[in-house]
């Protein structure tokens, strides 16, 4: 196991939560998530993302470690689509998209180069960005909605994209609000602590925190 499948299998020892480390294979043109997860009756699966250093950030930590003065840095990377993407398809070739299934991304960079936007990275790509119109009595209402990497339409088994911390000690959960596959009132999520749900509002879709004990 990498540095960020460790980790979540750590959390999930921690919690008792069953789970076991699906092998690679050539079988499924090789693609597989990383985790089946079995809990209170309920079977799902689970697909940890890293991002690593790329070259810019690389050479941005560099310089950072060349100046004792240098400030963090932050980059404002946008990979997160990317990885829901590739995360799809390991679902889907490995034939288990009738199930939940969680996409986990964990920032492996750099202190220096971590990327403080994720979780508005996150949500943007599970539920998209809103546009608005200005009412005449000041207040606002969603006009439309441009898509992100899930919607109504596409990849509907994807539960929920989930941040794992840098410590691997707490893991935050951004439910899709378009998924077929919910998992937001299992006894699987009550295990864990903190938790969003875009939730329809007479503004639109607004993002909240749920707490498990209101599931």
């Amino acid at each position: 196991m990498n540095n960020s499948e460790a980790l979540l299998s750590e959390l999930f020892s921690s919690l008792n939560i069953s789970h076991e480390k699906i092998k690679e294979s050539s079988a499924n043109g090789g693609k597989s998530p990383d985790f089946k997860v079995f809990w209170g009756g309920e079977l799902s699966y689970w697909e940890v993302k890293g991002l690593d250093d790329n070259d810019d950030e690389k050479e941005i930590i560099k310089n950072i470690r060349a100046d004792a003065n240098a400030q963090m840095y932050q980059v404002n990377s946008e990979r997160v689509g990317k990885n829901i993407n590739k995360a799809t398809k390991q679902f889907k070739e490995y034939g288990v998209t009738n199930y939940p299934c969680i996409v986990v991304i964990f920032d492996n960079r750099d202190w220096s180069v971590m990327d403080f936007m994720l979780p508005n990275y996150i949500k943007t790509a599970i539920a998209g960005k809103a546009e608005y119109r200005y009412l005449k009595d000041g207040t606002y209402q969603e006009s439309r909605r441009l898509y992100g990497k899930l919607s109504p339409e596409k990849k509907r088994f994807i539960s929920a994209v989930a941040l794992l911390s840098p410590s691997g000690k707490k893991i935050t959960f951004y439910h899709n609000p378009y998924t077929n596959n919910s998992l937001i009132d299992s006894k699987l999520m009550k295990l864990f602590n903190s938790h969003y749900q875009a939730i329809p509002t007479e503004q639109g879709l607004t993002w909240t925190e749920v707490r498990p004990t209101e599931f």
